[in-house]
């Protein structure tokens, strides 16, 4: 899911988050010293305690990259240069822009690039992702100038794109796999009997085909069918993600799903994909597939937080447009 962290004061950031930040957003790092004339670091590799040790003490940007359009290398890892000292944060996917090499980020940049700075606010309100713009050359007296545009959390004087990865570890998570025995009753159901080693899962967001997770974790596995929960469920469409919430309501939508056969090597892998941000559960499905219809439990991921009052619930997912 990506996570920008802006830290003007230096403050201490929690050891849970940068853990958090590490372990779920594998394809790349980078920051900025804000009070350094120094270049952004990058790495697709970085060193945890490396990178907690060097941040310390000192006011700094950072973002780490979980990519979803573009491949993993450090051109493609944030900032991206807009042009001299300025450059580009984002947390979140831009529709259309981008390619199967290069990043979303870097094609925003580059329309920035070409446009009045005075216009760059409206473009990038057209979008709910959230952006970062930083400029200027820091020194030890004078920090570089940092703008944040779209959706940011502050905790302590701390500044995140995004709230996912504020969750304590827990000390026995159910939701894991290592955690997990198999029950009888689902290995019975008509969607198993084909394979009672399989798994079923039902994916509702960047699984699905043509979405930027599907190739990396569901390539290999069996496409069961398309269909619908079984309860109406509520859906947010935020930061280009979606977040699915447990428990039918009547504001809900029997959402739109496609359903899996994996291995449980797949489903550890799409485990440490979503993290602690969700938590899986099994739930009622009705699937369309091989000529019939039938209704069953699969595996679902819903967000580990609560729905915020007033949200805009949703039965189907798509990436915001820029």
């Amino acid at each position: 899911m990506c996570l920008i962290i802006y830290n003007p004061e230096a403050k201490q950031v929690p050891a849970h988050i940068l853990s958090n930040a590490f372990t779920q957003n594998r394809d790349g790092f980078g920051a900025l010293q804000l009070n350094d004339n120094c270049e952004p670091f990058y790495s697709v590799a970085p060193k945890m305690g490396a990178i907690t040790e060097a941040l310390a003490d000192i006011p700094f940007i950072a973002h780490w990259r979980f990519a979803t359009v573009g491949v993993v290398n450090e051109s493609n890892c944030h900032p991206a240069r807009i042009k001299g000292a300025t450059y580009l944060f984002s947390n979140g996917t831009v529709a259309e822009l981008g390619n199967d090499q290069e990043s979303d980020t870097r094609a925003v940049a580059k329309i920035l690039r070409d446009i009045p700075r005075r216009h760059w606010g409206k473009v990038l309100s057209m979008s709910d992702v959230r952006f970062a713009i930083v400029s200027g050359k820091g020194s030890a007296n004078c920090q570089r100038k940092v703008e944040l545009f779209g959706n940011w959390h502050q905790k302590d004087g701390v500044f995140y794109s995004n709230s996912g990865h504020f969750a304590l570890p827990a000390v026995k998570n159910i939701y894991r796999w290592d955690n997990w025995t198999a029950s009888k009753k689902i290995v019975d159901s008509p969607a198993t009997n084909s394979d009672p080693a399989k798994i079923l899962i039902a994916v509702y967001g960047t699984l699905k085909k043509g979405f930027g997770n599907h190739s990396r974790y569901l390539s290999n596995a069996e496409f069961v069918g398309s269909g619908v929960t079984s309860d109406k469920l509520r859906m947010i469409v935020g930061n280009g993600l979606p977040h699915l919430y447990k428990g039918a309501h009547w504001q809900g939508h029997r959402v739109s799903v496609e359903v899996y056969r994996v291995t449980p090597s797949e489903l550890r892998a799409i485990d440490d994909l979503e993290g602690v941000a969700y938590k899986r559960e099994l739930t009622g499905v009705h699937i369309y597939g091989c000529g019939k219809s039938y209704s069953s439990k699969a595996w679902v991921y819903f967000a580990n937080h609560k729905a915020p009052p007033g949200g805009e619930f949703k039965g189907h997912f798509k990436y915001s447009f820029f």
